[in-house]
């Protein structure tokens, strides 16, 4: 169940009037993470510059995890975001993928060479088309599309394990490692040689402890916000993916919007946007650093890549086939060859 504050929007329970007639409008947006994780923080500036920009007039109220005494998943944000339950949320494309398989696509591995290369994509063409891929998508059955307001995330993926680390393909043979539960995450996992595990995101720290699992994929500040650390005190630097965070907003809430009260919107999301990659970036190297001086997490290089890349490459071609993207692989991947190189941590 979703909190009962959600429920009860102010701006979808606002009477049937011309959105110019509008005013005090609330937009109620949701996350997975506590309140000190950056996409609190991010949610807070884009509630700030709303209520800037609008004179006061639109206010966002933020639910972190467990909001209101309940802890739902990112697959409830999605649903209450097609019934106009819920105004916003960020969550991952295996959620949206629910509604819009083709989102799945963005968390494919080495799709993104590094920041630099994950960035210039999604601020451009493939970020413009996937938005209208989700808002066509989440538009079916006579429900108002999903809109993009951003992409958030942009960090770097890894293994957390509980007994050893991994350096090459090898090592991963047998290895029984929590991934996404999404059919594509599972192929590639397989073609790797692993065992994959879908057991729920909330239980993955009592598994590592207990042997549930040997290995869990996250990045370095969910590990630390997620206290995984407890039973994985070994993170392998794979590297294979870089996070992709859709921030949107229900196609409820942008209905009942003016064309003026969607550029304060937009200009808000932005610098949201903006706020949540340099907060994620910032968070991921501290969250390795305490993890190594506080807790005595150990990181080691993955040692072939390439190799990583090259044997997940027919996966990717094969989805992006399922899924008609292949336009847009091949331009990932032409943007890829072009690029100077992976970009390194500071």
């Amino acid at each position: 169940m979703i909190p009962v504050a959600i429920l009860s929007l102010s701006l979808l329970a606002a009477p049937a009037e011309p959105p110019a007639a509008q005013a005090g409008l609330k937009l109620r947006v949701a996350h997975v993470y506590t309140e000190q994780y950056a996409w609190h923080r991010s949610f807070e500036r884009f509630r700030d510059v709303l209520k800037a920009k609008s004179g006061g007039t639109i206010d966002v109220e933020i639910f972190a995890r467990g909001a209101g005494g309940t802890l739902v998943s990112e697959l409830d944000y999605v649903s209450h975001l097609r019934k106009g339950s819920l105004d916003g949320a960020t969550v991952s494309p295996a959620a949206i993928g629910t509604v819009a398989p083709e989102v799945g696509f963005l968390d494919l591995m080495y799709l993104w060479k590094d920041r630099d290369h994950w960035r210039r994509a999604l601020d451009g063409d493939v970020g413009r088309r996937m938005a209208d891929v989700i808002r066509n998508a989440t538009a079916k059955g006579g429900m108002p599309g999903f809109e993009v307001l951003g992409y958030w995330g942009g960090n770097t993926m890894n293994l957390v394990s509980r007994s050893r680390g991994y350096q090459t393909l090898e090592d991963l043979s047998g290895v029984k490692v929590r991934v996404q539960d999404s059919p594509v995450q599972i192929d590639l996992w397989r073609a790797l040689g692993t065992k994959p595990s879908t057991i729920p995101y909330a239980s993955v720290k009592d598994a590592l402890k207990d042997g549930t699992i040997d290995a869990a994929v996250s990045v370095s500040a969910s590990t630390l916000d997620r206290k995984f650390y407890e039973g994985g005190r070994h993170v392998s630097e794979t590297g294979h993916a870089i996070t992709v965070r859709p921030f949107l907003l229900s196609g409820h809430a942008w209905k009942k919007l003016t064309p003026e009260q969607r550029e304060w919107v937009m200009d808000a999301a932005r610098e949201a946007t903006t706020v949540d990659r340099s907060l994620e970036a910032q968070d991921d190297r501290d969250a390795e650093s305490e993890m190594k001086t506080k807790y005595g997490v150990k990181f080691y290089p993955f040692l072939e890549r390439d190799a990583m890349r090259e044997q997940t490459q027919g996966v990717r071609e094969r989805v992006a086939k399922e899924l008609k993207l292949e336009d847009m692989l091949a331009d990932i991947e032409s943007a890829w060859e072009k690029s100077p190189g992976r970009s390194k941590k500071k």
